[in-house]
């Protein structure tokens, strides 16, 4: 072995390394000490990402036993990544998610690959060589049983991945009143990434068989990885945890997220018993236990308020107020933001402030929520309401 050479190569490779290592310590502790399920699945993702570089790393700095001695070790992390993204996603949708041995099966795959290759490599130099030859060079089995099912595998987790955002999207007005605090648009960032990173890894490994690419060309793809590693590390670490945020519904209640036009909702009126007597029954308890005035209400604790079920109030309040969960608490935080905002006693306090008193836990979430009920800015509210 000759000197470690810390060329630019390397560098940028190793510094990506280091922070992956480092974030992924944090987040192992991090989901230890707070039970974070999600906490580990994004040490997951980091720890791969930094060992599809790792033999390159290493070769870039003059260190070659990766690529030579040890090149059958499992190195490949195809088959893992798809699955670590996904439910990631899923556990940080769902703090109550647990594993169950049906989870298993998504990382059976990388499983067998593992076994397979560290079977193969402790049978010693005789059998790593036959598989290379017989098994890797005629029959091309790498290719068709290892590289393009791994890149299959993480497409497809991908896209099921941005389903399951766009499935939690539509169905967070329905159920929390914070629901522009919990947009998570981390993700959209975190899933477009993903997607990059996975489409020029398709694309390089396409070029190589019709090019004939040097390290330094095939270096830029490790490169947007390192990038990666980077960023998925610092943003995914200072992602705001939500609380008790419990996302599980089937595909197939998808098309009952959004709430229904208003000649649909009067339809759907007519399938509701007593529509009237619920729709005074929530304005009561909301009215008389102000519950709008907790910033993280959802649809399941007002359902225990009124002993019903979340499904079922849901349809009533779209069917009888024609508003999603989100809208209709917001409507009683503005209106109350209106009564204190002139109430001489609150004079001292700022705008934002009052907000606060209201409900509201952020300032872009009381902008959007006074612009959705009344078409205004909140400075213009107020200045409407002094002038009539």
């Amino acid at each position: 072995m000759g000197l470690i050479q810390l060329n630019l190569f390397a560098v940028v490779l190793l510094f990506a390394f280091v922070q992956g290592a480092i974030y992924t310590v944090l987040l192992l502790v991090r989901a230890y000490r707070e039970t974070r399920l999600s906490d580990y699945f994004l040490a997951g993702i980091i720890t791969a990402a930094c060992l599809h570089n790792l033999s390159w790393m290493l070769g870039f700095m003059g260190i070659h036993i990766l690529g030579q001695e040890w090149w059958f070790l499992p190195q490949d992390v195809g088959f893992i990544f798809g699955p670590l993204v996904y439910y990631y996603l899923k556990t940080q949708l769902n703090t109550n998610y647990t594993l169950s041995r049906r989870d298993g099966w998504h990382f059976m795959p990388y499983t067998l690959y593992v076994v397979q290759h560290v079977s193969v490599f402790l049978m010693g130099d005789a059998a790593v060589h036959w598989w290379a030859t017989q098994m890797y060079g005629k029959l091309y089995t790498y290719i068709w049983l290892e590289l393009l099912p791994s890149n299959v595998s993480v497409l497809v987790y991908l896209v099921l991945s941005a389903l399951l955002y766009v499935r939690y999207r539509k169905w967070l007005p329905t159920e929390r009143s914070d629901a522009d605090d919990l947009q998570f648009r981390w993700f959209r960032n975190f899933l477009i990434v993903m997607f990059v990173l996975a489409g020029t890894a398709v694309a390089f490994f396409t070029a190589t068989i019709w090019v004939d690419l040097s390290y330094q060309e095939i270096w830029i793809q490790r490169a947007l990885v390192a990038a990666g590693i980077y960023y998925i590390s610092i943003a995914g670490y200072n992602q705001p945890q939500p609380r008790q945020l419990l996302f599980e519904m089937p595909p197939v209640q998808l098309a009952t997220l959004e709430p229904p036009p208003p000649e649909k909702a009067v339809l759907a009126s007519e399938n509701i018993r007593d529509l009237d007597l619920w729709k005074n029954k929530i304005e009561m308890v909301m009215r008389q236990e102000r519950l709008y005035l907790l910033p993280d209400l959802s649809l399941g604790q007002l359902a225990a308020a009124l002993e019903t079920h979340s499904t079922h109030l849901s349809n009533v309040i779209n069917a009888a107020f024609g508003k999603n969960f989100n809208d209709y608490v917001n409507t009683f935080r503005v209106n109350t933001f209106q009564e204190k905002a002139h109430d001489p006693s609150l004079q001292h306090l700022t705008l934002l402030a009052i907000a606060f008193e209201c409900g509201f836990n952020s300032k872009s979430t009381f902008n959007r929520a006074v612009k959705r009920v009344t078409g205004l800015q909140p400075s213009e509210l107020i200045r409407q309401s002094v002038a009539v």
